[in-house]
């Protein structure tokens, strides 16, 4: 028997393994790197620093060929994110109660600092949710948000927006 043969019946019968218990596998996956997390993390990054040229291309490679996919993800991510924050935060404006245009608003006026050391909205309500929610945010309509600007209150007359 050829050594091609004798790898494809080995990896056939892997595969039947697999498939009938595939839930032990997992398990047992899970538990070895529970046990291993830390050596397990230090080989991929010596693999990475090893290769890391052919592992940045063979990403290049995959984003490339995945464009879509990767994009449809990041949406559906960032959606996820944006409803966790506002279901933390209120789903309706403090100021004029709307349910349209919400952002998350800096009460103490300094948000424009802020997203500048988190690079932009993402990264906002990702670093909303790893601080776990902390105080001094808001959720505002867009068009309050950008009337309080720096100040310490909205300066729309909400009867003229209803109209």
């Amino acid at each position: 028997m050829e050594v091609n043969q004798v790898i494809a019946k080995r990896n056939e019968r892997r595969r039947q393994h697999y498939a009938a218990n595939r839930e032990q596998v997992l398990e047992r996956n899970r538990q070895y790197y529970e046990a291993n997390r830390e050596q397990m993390l230090e080989r991929k990054r010596q693999r990475y620093t090893t290769n890391r040229e052919q592992e940045l291309e063979y990403k290049r490679q995959f984003r490339a060929a995945n464009r879509e996919k990767m994009l449809d993800r990041s949406r559906r991510e960032n959606a996820h994110l944006r409803t966790v924050v506002l279901a933390h935060y209120g789903e309706s404006c403090a100021c004029c109660g709307t349910t349209e245009r919400l952002s998350i608003d800096h009460v103490n006026g300094d948000g424009k600092q802020h997203r500048e050391e988190l690079f932009g909205g993402v990264a906002m309500y990702r670093w909303l949710v790893r601080n776990a929610f902390p105080e001094g945010f808001q959720t505002l309509c867009m068009p309050c948000n950008r009337s309080k600007g720096t100040g310490e209150s909205c300066r729309l007359t909400h009867a003229e927006m209803a109209a």
